[in-house]
């Protein structure tokens, strides 16, 4: 049985997507990141190294043509029920030939014959069966001219005018709306009807008639249909021709069913009552409501609205009465009802029982950039009132407008700790934080990205400190150039300077500087300025100048200093007018995604928001202004009143707020058996801003000698490019086959010993075998690996196990680095190691720089110690995605794990999982050539897999795969098959199919794996056709800008490119094709 749910309402859309078909066949899909997962859940990698299978291969999984008209909706058992309103008995249809069904109809597509069936007497009142709940259904099969009167309501009527032979019956439902669903539609009411028949839409036309609501009365209105009660907040409007009379409107030549709701154009849809601002601190606790609708709202209407907190509790807001229109309310909670931390959900209900908005205050959710929760005497509320982003009100404004103070004194938020006496920037604070939680430090001169002045040796704090007269934390110059005048210049800098022109020790200074000053202006007149921070009109001088600084900060000198406790002091720079900090429109906290330009390879390892040898544009105005412009009279000369420039030039350098963190691989602490040979799991380092330094890391006491009993102890020790340094260590506790043995031997005489009988001699001989097998090199991360041209290589090393020495990861010796990565071409890393019988192990890992990355995948990640597979595959956009264990909160689409297979629960999944897949699936349709209906599906997917089809230790492959199928084709036809990866030209087979699956990777068994340095390795992965990722087109790389939908509540923390619940366009195809087509 076919749904059709149809309701009258405004919007101006398209039914569906309708395709005319004639002899050309064409269809198209933009591609979602939601994989099929009954298409991919029974995939079996073979054993080969690298394969392709082609159109005359089997897909491992059928994948039948998807017929969305075939899908049955079981009415419920009808319990017998009087009939209503008898008619006299009619004669079955006699039956007529079956006509191949139209899957997707358009009025421009040919339509398939229908064979009128035959015309019985009309009778007003047809036979119905009750099946409760407000549905009936035809007690059989429907006849043309015959109109079918719904029995709950006279006005609602079904009139066929076309059917197949043999027809079906006719069900009718009459179904209410939540209040949610009447707001998402504008319906005019919250009845909808649903429309459903054991009919194949396409195969029959009717018309429609349905009763308008009270509510419609001198309104313009409209119908609406969507297949489903889910899919009503999205529903098109129906294009079909319609008639309208005082209380009825009747929609002519409809050919499939649906869920009908009726709404009139331009609804108010806009939340009405919404949780505005929130004091969750235990002394006065309230929340603060907004009426956002154009309407009043009565919150005592019914039963009353009430307001429900994280533990569920509810309270009445009855007693608030009824909210005007831009109105606000205030609820006081009672003392302690609010948790008052992180995450606080608050929600408020109708009189109805549904949820009208729910705030869940969170320093991580989408809209909320918070870095506290807040304390007491701050509250947390929208931005402006009615908009999605939060933020922190120092000063609340209960039953106010929510109006944040301007950015200016708020733009620097935080300064760092003062570098201490005797060495480097002594006496200053290390480093300024904005308001968007971007740590600069202060450079010395030394660092040619940045313009701090030059030491002076006639100076020598200058060289302790790196700088002489003055520093920078930051800085951005900006210059117009005129045909007149000498200057126009913008500053903006916040500097480290002294009371004098050098650099003393107890003189330091901070200042937050804005200067401007414009020559060559007209005497007396008014001219505005205006610059990222602001506007302001000035007048000129008498000699045509102005000229203004404004230097905010803390100056020292005579005694004083700003390293005190009370104002002034170096947080005295925080009031100035320049803040947040502006970066390159090319920076990016991701040091993968940032411009190149900005890698400084005399400092490599640091991150810089500008390079202040190139003008750039600039981004982070807190007014939007990111450009500096003069307007007045004859500012660029004669005539020319506004002069402009958008470029600037930057300097900074992120601070280096924390050492990198070491994670331990394995056991901590571990045993190991006296005299065997102990392999260490190893460790991990990542930096906030050096990224990945495991290559960096220095074990020390490996091997471990596991000849004598005790604990023992092996340190990892990192060092970032800040000179930040961690370490971590691992016991390792040698114990004795069974135990800890503390009894020494016994000997026991046998025989006679009085008789002094002679000792017999005896002799063992011992023969030593010279070890002559070479150690194992493993390299960890990629092989080949490719870099752009100028950015920081950083090498991820490699592993050394020796079958006598054991670990002998800190004795290999690594040539080739670092890296020249400002010549384009191949490099070789090589590492070596020998073991104690003088064995030589050697492997080479090859580095390619590159202007450009080659689009795909270009870097695995470690191999995880328990799974055996990359922790994740990195593609030429620089986004690193990890392998989903199955349950991930419906995020994922790896296949669960069997509790029969305990292994399959070790890696978290069974027989496939997935780094990243997307898949479409193009509307259905009918071959007007041979009128097979017709269906295509495209898989793309980066895959783990196993030999067989369980997860077993030692299988573990991986598979690049691009797999498209397209029944109902014609036999022997060409068509061009189009997917965001490329394009090509099949024939479709003698079953009238294209079959094709392209699986690149490295698939272990019968004793090959694929964690090995050489090829077939997990690297073969990136010789297949599938990537960069598709993400989601409103996936955005920094977290408070993307999608809520992207939100997984499960997983609060992790972020997702894409939500297979559903489907989406995408962005990221190399080619520019983020769509799948189908052409011939």
């Amino acid at each position: 049985m076919k749904k059709f749910l149809l309701f009258i309402a405004s919007a101006s859309l398209l039914l569906q997507s309708l395709l005319p078909y004639s002899a050309t066949l064409s269809f198209a899909q933009e591609v979602t990141p939601t994989p099929t997962q009954t298409e991919e859940s029974a995939q079996t990698a073979e054993p080969s190294d690298i394969q392709t299978s082609t159109a005359t291969d089997p897909m491992a999984t059928e994948v039948p043509a998807e017929n969305p008209i075939e899908t049955s909706v079981e009415a419920p058992t009808p319990e017998p029920s009087p009939t209503v309103e008898p008619t006299p008995t009619q004669s079955e249809p006699q039956p007529t030939p079956v006509i191949s069904e139209t899957l997707i109809s358009s009025p421009s597509a040919e339509t398939p014959d229908l064979t009128p069936a035959p015309t019985a007497m009309p009778s007003a009142t047809p036979l119905w069966n009750d099946l409760g709940g407000g549905a009936f259904e035809t007690n059989q099969a429907v006849l043309v001219g015959e109109e079918y009167i719904y029995a709950n309501n006279n006005k609602l009527r079904v009139k066929f005018t076309q059917l197949p032979g043999p027809a079906g019956k006719l069900s009718i439902k009459e179904i209410k709306l939540t209040p949610d669903q009447i707001l998402q539609t504008g319906a005019l009411s919250d009845t909808a009807y649903e429309i459903t028949s054991t009919m194949a839409d396409g195969t029959f036309t009717y018309d429609l008639t349905l009763p308008l609501p009270p509510e419609a009365q001198g309104k313009e209105v409209e119908v609406v249909a969507a297949e489903s009660e889910s899919e009503l907040p999205s529903a098109p409007e129906l294009n079909e021709q319609k008639e309208k009379t005082a209380d009825t409107i009747t929609i002519r030549g409809l050919n499939h069913f649906t869920v009908f709701v009726i709404t009139t154009p331009n609804p108010d849809t806009t939340q009405r009552v919404l949780i505005n601002e929130v004091a969750p601190t235990v002394v006065a606790e309230w929340i603060e409501l907004f009426n956002n609708g154009t309407q009043p709202v009565n919150l005592a209407a019914g039963t009353g609205w009430v307001i429900r907190n994280s533990a569920g509790n509810s309270q009445s807001l009855s007693a608030l009465g009824t909210i005007a229109p831009a109105g606000r309310a205030v609820f006081n909670a009672p003392a302690g009802w609010l948790l008052d931390v992180a995450p606080e959900t608050v929600s408020i209900l109708n009189e109805l029982g549904s949820t009208i908005d729910t705030v869940t205050i969170s320093l991580t959710a989408p809209g909320f950039a918070l870095d506290h929760y807040p304390l007491a005497g701050e509250s947390v509320g929208r931005k402006t009132d009615g908009i999605a982003e939060w933020a922190i009100f120092t000063s609340p404004t209960k039953g106010t407008a929510n109006v944040l103070p301007p950015a200016g004194a708020g733009g620097l938020s935080e300064v760092g700790p003062i570098a201490p006496a005797g060495g480097f920037i002594a006496g200053f604070p290390i480093w300024y934080k904005d308001s968007n939680g971007l740590a600069l430090d202060l450079m010395e001169a030394a660092d040619g990205f940045g313009i701090s002045d030059p030491t002076d040796p006639a100076v020598p704090f200058s060289e302790q400190i790196g700088f002489n007269a003055e520093g920078f934390w930051w800085s951005a110059e900006a210059s117009i150039d005129r045909p007149i005048g000498t200057r126009t210049i913008l500053v903006l800098a916040l500097e480290a300077a002294f009371a004098g022109e050098a650099a003393v020790d107890g003189e330091q200074s901070v200042q937050n500087r804005l200067r401007y000053r414009i020559d060559g202006l007209v005497p007396g007149e008014t001219y505005t300025i205006t610059h990222p921070f602001g506007s302001v009109q000035e007048i000129a001088e008498a000699d045509g100048v102005i000229n203004v600084t404004d230097d905010i900060g803390c100056f020292a000198g005579g005694g004083a200093t700003c390293n005190q406790t009370t104002l002034p002091n170096f947080s005295s720079a925080l009031a100035g007018q320049v803040g947040p900090y502006l970066t390159w429109t090319t920076f990016n906290t991701d040091p993968n995604l940032t411009d190149p330009q900005l890698t400084n390879l005399g400092n490599p390892g640091r991150r810089y928001v500008g390079n202040p040898a190139v003008d750039h544009a600039v981004t982070g105005s807190p007014t939007g202004n990111n450009f500096f412009r003069v307007e007045g009279l004859n500012v660029g000369g004669a005539g020319i009143n506004v002069i402009e420039t958008n470029l600037f030039s930057v300097s900074g350098r992120l601070a280096d707020t924390d050492a990198p963190v070491i994670t331990l691989f394995g056991a901590n602490p571990v045993n190991a058996i006296q005299g065997s040979i102990y392999t260490d799991a190893g460790a991990t380092a990542l930096d906030d801003l050096g990224g990945n330094l495991t290559g960096s890391i220095v074990v020390t006491s490996l091997p471990v000698d596991t000849s004598t009993l005790g604990a023992k102890t092996v340190t990892y020790t990192v060092t970032d490019s800040a000179g930040r340094t961690s370490v971590a260590t691992r016991t390792v506790n040698v114990v004795a086959a069974g135990g800890i043995d503390v009894t020494a031997p016994v000997i026991t005489v046998i025989g006679a010993s009085p008789a002094n009988n002679p000792a017999i001699q005896a002799t063992r001989t011992v023969n030593v075998i010279a070890d002559a097998v070479a150690p194992v090199i493993t390299i960890t991360g990629s092989n080949p690996v490719n870099v752009f041209t100028g950015a920081a290589y950083t090498d991820a090393g490699a592993t050394a196990i020796d079958n006598v020495d054991g670990d002998l990861n800190a004795s290999i010796v690594t040539t080739g680095l670092p890296i020249n990565t400002t010549i384009v071409g191949a490099n070789t890393v090589t590492y070596t190691v020998t073991d104690s019988a003088g064995n030589i192990a050697t492997t080479t890992r090859t580095v390619d720089v590159a202007d450009t990355l080659p689009a795909g995948l270009v870097e695995v990640g470690p191999i995880g110690a328990a799974t055996g597979f990359p922790v994740w595959y990195k593609d030429s956009n620089g986004l690193a995605l990890d392998l989903h264990e199955a349950p991930d909160g419906g995020f994922s689409i790896s296949d669960p794990v069997d509790p029969a297979n305990p292994f399959s629960e070790v890696v978290g999944f069974n027989a496939e999982g997935f780094w990243w897949s997307a898949t479409a699936s193009p509307a259905d349709t009918v071959n007007t050539v041979t009128s097979a209906p017709v269906s295509g599906i495209l898989v793309l997917a980066i895959e783990a897999v196993f030999a067989g089809e369980a997860a077993v230790d030692g299988e573990q492959s991986v598979q690049n795969r691009l797999r498209y199928r397209i029944d109902g084709l014609v036999p022997g036809a060409t068509y061009t098959v189009s997917h965001p990866f490329g394009s090509i030209d099949e024939v479709a087979d003698a079953d009238g199919v294209i079959n094709v699956t392209d699986d690149i990777g490295c698939f272990a068994g019968g004793g090959a794996t694929c964690n090995q340095a050489t090829l077939p390795n997990f690297s073969s992965a990136f010789a297949g056709q599938v990537g960069p990722y598709l993400t989601w087109t409103t996936f955005n790389t920094n977290p408070t800008l993307t999608d809520p939908q992207l939100v997984n509540p499960s997983n609060p923390g992790r972020r997702y490119v894409g939500n297979p619940a559903f489907d989406h366009a995408v962005t990221g195809s190399p080619i520019g094709q983020n769509s799948f087509s189908v052409t011939g």
